[in-house]
C-alpha cells in the first residue's frame, strides 16, 4: 500500500543544448559534436538505445550514469552529402527518447566572412507597405551620409494570383 503511494521516479536526462550548430564542414570530412548532459534522477541511469536519423551519423555514448552525474554522447557526420543537414539521435533511457540535432553545412571549400566592412547602415524600418532606411554612413568617412527611401510597391492579393492550385503531397502510410 505505501509503494502506491510513493510517486514513481522517471530517468531524467536533463541538457543545456538540445542542438549543436557546426557550421561549414569540409565535403568528406566527418564532423563530431559532443552533447553535455546530466542524469537529473535519483538512480542511475541505464541508457538503452541511441539511435540515429540515417546511417551518416554514428553516436558513442556511455551504457551507465551514475545518479546525478554529468556524461556526454558525440556525435558524428560522415559529410559525405554537399548542402545542409539536420540529423537527429533519439537517447532512449526513460519512458520518452530524449532528441538531440547536429545542425550545419557541407561545403567544397571553407569561406570565411570574416574581414572589414567599411560601411555602417542606420535604423531599417519596414511594416506591411512601405520599407524606409534612415541614415547610411561609411566608417571612414563620417562627414558622407545617404539617406534613401523606397516607394511602397502593392503586393498581390491572394485572389488575384494566377498560379494554378497544388494540392499537398501525398505520403503513403507508415508500415
Amino acid at each position: 500500500m505505501l509503494l502506491a503511494l510513493l510517486p514513481a521516479q522517471a530517468q531524467r536526462i536533463s541538457t543545456e543544448q538540445k542542438t549543436i550548430n557546426v557550421g561549414q564542414v569540409l565535403y568528406k570530412t566527418p564532423v563530431s559534436a559532443d552533447f553535455k548532459l546530466k542524469n537529473k534522477s535519483l538512480k542511475t541511469l541505464r541508457i538503452r538505445e541511441v539511435k540515429t536519423s540515417c546511417g551518416c551519423t554514428t553516436a558513442a555514448y556511455p551504457e551507465t550514469v551514475g545518479m546525478g552525474k554529468e556524461f556526454t554522447i558525440t556525435a558524428v557526420y560522415d559529410a559525405r552529402t554537399l548542402g545542409h543537414f539536420n540529423k537527429q539521435l533519439a537517447i532512449y533511457a526513460g519512458r520518452e527518447p530524449l532528441i538531440l540535432t547536429l545542425q550545419g553545412e557541407v561545403v567544397s571549400e571553407i569561406k570565411d566572412f570574416a574581414g572589414n566592412y567599411p560601411f555602417t547602415l542606420g535604423e531599417l524600418k519596414t511594416d506591411a507597405t512601405t520599407a524606409n532606411s534612415t541614415t547610411s554612413t561609411r566608417a571612414t568617412d563620417p562627414q558622407s551620409a545617404y539617406t534613401s527611401s523606397t516607394t511602397p510597391t502593392k503586393q498581390p492579393s491572394p485572389s488575384s494570383c494566377t498560379s494554378p492550385t497544388t494540392s499537398q503531397p501525398k505520403f503513403p502510410p507508415r508500415a
